[in-house]
This record gives C-alpha cells, sequence and structure tokens, in this order.
C-alpha cells in the first residue's frame, strides 16, 4: 500500500523511504517482546563486549551453522567466511547490515517522511506484527515440522562463560 501512495508524487521523487514500525526497541526489548508473545521467560546471557569485538572482527571464530535464511551476504572486499560470521552475529544482536555498520552501533530507521510525504502509517505495531508472524508460524506447523541448528549459539555460550 505504501509504496502505490509513492507513485507519481513530486515529492517523493529521488528519495529513500523505511519501510518500518513506529516503534523503538533495545535488544533487550526486542528479546523481551518475542519472549512475551511466546510465552515463555528468557534467559539472557550477555556475550562480553571484547568477545563480540573479536568474533565481529575475525579474531576468534565459531564452526557456521546451518541458518534457513535465503539472504546473499556476500561482500568483494572480504572473506566469505568473516561475512558468515557476521550475518551469524546479525542474528543475535539482530543489526543490519553487518559488512557495513559495526555490531555495536545503534541504527535506527524512522517513517517520519514518509508519513510527511505521503502520509503512509503502520497498521501493525512491532508487538502486534510479532504475535501475527507468530500466529501463522503455528497454523503452517512450522513449530513442529522445522529443525534448528543450535550448534553455533552453545559454541558462543561456551566462549561467553570462558571469558565471563
Amino acid at each position: 500500500r505504501a509504496l502505490r501512495m509513492l507513485g507519481g508524487k513530486n515529492a517523493t521523487l529521488g528519495k529513500r523511504y523505511n519501510l518500518t514500525g513506529a516503534d523503538a526497541f533495545s535488544a533487550n526489548g526486542y528479546v523481551d517482546t518475542f519472549a512475551a508473545v511466546v510465552g515463555v521467560t528468557p534467559n539472557k546471557v550477555h556475550v562480553p563486549a571484547a568477545l563480540m569485538d573479536d568474533l565481529y572482527a575475525g579474531r576468534a571464530s565459531l564452526a557456521r551453522g546451518q541458518a534457513n535464511a535465503k539472504v546473499d551476504i556476500r561482500s568483494a572486499t572480504q572473506t566469505s567466511q568473516l561475512i558468515n560470521q557476521r550475518f551469524q552475529l546479525t542474528m543475535l544482536v539482530q543489526r543490519i547490515a553487518p559488512h557495513i555498520h559495526h555490531w555495536n552501533r545503534n541504527i535506527v530507521f524512522g517513517i517520519d517522511r514518509l508519513r510527511e510525504d505521503v502520509g503512509w502509517r503502520p497498521e501493525l505495531t512491532f508487538p502486534s506484527a510479532v504475535e501475527h508472524t507468530y500466529a501463522w508460524f503455528r497454523q503452517q506447523g512450522l513449530h513442529e515440522t522445522l529443525k534448528f541448528d543450535w550448534g553455533w549459539e552453545d559454541q558462543l555460550l561456551e566462549l561467553a562463560r570462558a571469558r565471563a
């Protein structure tokens, strides 16, 4: 719907827009939102910043886990092993564009310009979008048929405990 609103409006020519929600969440808030929707109490383990720096820079590494994501994360300027590791880290800290932004850089996307130029507002809040997605996930039976490889996360926990 937002894309239809952009077409043919002089105010939108040559501009980029973020199609995100109006909410803002910290990393802990992100985890808390998913935990509340799923109905669990999260066991949060904070990975030491020095370990994250080492993982991000490639000074420490973990065996690659199996990701079910269909995302092209290649970069011509970095080795694929480092890019793959950074991609795995984004699954952990939910950062966009790991080949551009450092793991601890806060990135905030806003909808202000889109709202001002065409009047678009998101229909869902972040928590309601998570609720809708989780309901769909369960309706499709994916909670019973998908298999997850937690080996990468287990390795990370071992490293984090060893460095704590």
